[in-house]
């Protein structure tokens, strides 16, 4: 019989796991389209290297919590509980380090709207 911090844990890994497929399917451009759709982040929007990023990371990280509180016997392919701070820190890592990788190389949008380039030949 599964406890209900189980069901809850059950239904955040879902969550995540539909959230990081919203991101994986928002990466993706429509035929000629040179830019994905925007997600709602405010004034950033990153690249589509740092959305596949985002949406594996939440992917593996829902199946981890999904897995946790299934049954040992049903999903027996999982990081061990103890190490699962191992799992978090890579994963936080490769998002951190793509989103450092966009602001780094200056296309990020927010960049742009802090500093907008100016129309004025002379830089005024």
């Amino acid at each position: 019989m599964m406890a209900l911090w189980d069901w809850i844990q059950l239904a955040a890994g879902l969550a995540l796991g539909v959230g990081g497929f919203y991101v994986l399917r928002s990466s993706r451009t429509r035929g000629d389209a040179v830019q994905p759709r925007p997600l709602p982040f405010g004034a950033w929007s990153p690249s589509v290297p740092t959305r596949y990023a985002i949406g594996i990371s939440l992917l593996l990280g829902a199946y981890h919590l999904v897995a946790y509180a299934l049954p040992d016997t049903w999903v027996p392919l999982k990081v061990p509980l103890d190490r699962f701070w191992i799992l978090a820190s890579a994963l936080t890592l490769a998002v951190g380090v793509s989103i450092l990788i966009d602001f780094l190389d200056g296309d990020a949008p927010l960049i742009e709207e802090i500093d907008p380039p100016s129309d004025d030949p002379e830089g005024h």
